[in-house]
């Protein structure tokens, strides 16, 4: 998955998640012996910003093989998130297609990783699918107050999370970065890339841009001005 914020080539960045989604992109734990043995082919989901309003785009189908994906080349906007999914829960139905929209407080939520046993969230909140990546989602809207994006550590930290998790939470002004990984740091750790006018977090530094770019660690939780392009490290 990726987002990116600003002064966005989209384009460029539709040609990277194709090649994250075909496993042609880096090697990791999960493809050491072999590039294209981990690929993404269980539906995709994107969200774009349009007038501070979020725009939402989901597909059942591999996002290699959807069609649909080319309309989105088309769209003007300075925040664009990407997911490519490959299921480890769930079914490959539209509600477990990320990314995960709360219209009442204008979030969305995208998440890779795995979670094991209970999570628990407010009943308001009621699931479309069966992913523990939207009641993730909910885990943490439960104790979002505001602005308080500190929490979501504290609340990945709770959870039974074997292998690692990274996440994005964005608002149509402020993205949230969340990394944490037990195993598998290559897979999890996350990259970010940030210019005068933009700024990209992906979960693989992109093959297709060749620029310089910083590998996130165990435990950060980043936020990222929308306006400004500040990049503020939240457990400081």
């Amino acid at each position: 998955m990726l987002i990116a914020i600003g002064s966005i080539n989209v384009n460029q960045l539709i040609d990277g998640i194709l090649l994250m989604a075909k496993d042609q992109n880096s090697s990791h734990e999960h493809n050491q012996k072999k590039l294209g043995r981990w690929k993404h082919e269980d539906g995709w989901g994107a969200a774009y910003l349009e007038n501070d309003n979020w725009k939402i785009v989901k597909s059942t189908k591999s996002i290699a093989k959807d069609l649909e994906l080319e309309k989105l080349r088309t769209v003007k906007t300075n925040l664009l998130l990407i997911h490519a999914r490959k299921k480890t829960k769930g079914s490959r139905t539209i509600n477990e297609c990320h990314p995960f929209l709360n219209k009442e407080r204008k979030l969305i939520f995208s998440h890779n990783g795995t979670i094991n046993g209970k999570i628990p969230y407010n009943q308001i909140f009621k699931p479309k699918g069966t992913t523990d990546s939207e009641r993730l989602f909910f885990n943490i809207l439960t104790s979002l107050k505001k602005d308080n994006f500190k929490i979501v550590t504290p609340k990945i930290n709770s959870l039974n999370i074997p292998s690692g998790t990274n996440l994005f939470l964005s608002s149509p002004k402020t993205s949230i970065i969340g990394i944490n990984y037990k195993k598998y740091p290559k897979y999890y750790r996350m990259a970010l890339l940030k210019s005068n006018d933009s700024v990209i977090v992906s979960s693989e530094k992109l093959s297709n841009i060749k620029k310089r770019w910083k590998l996130l660690d165990h435990g950060n939780l980043i936020k990222i001005d929308h306006k400004t392009l500040r990049i503020t490290e939240l457990n400081d």
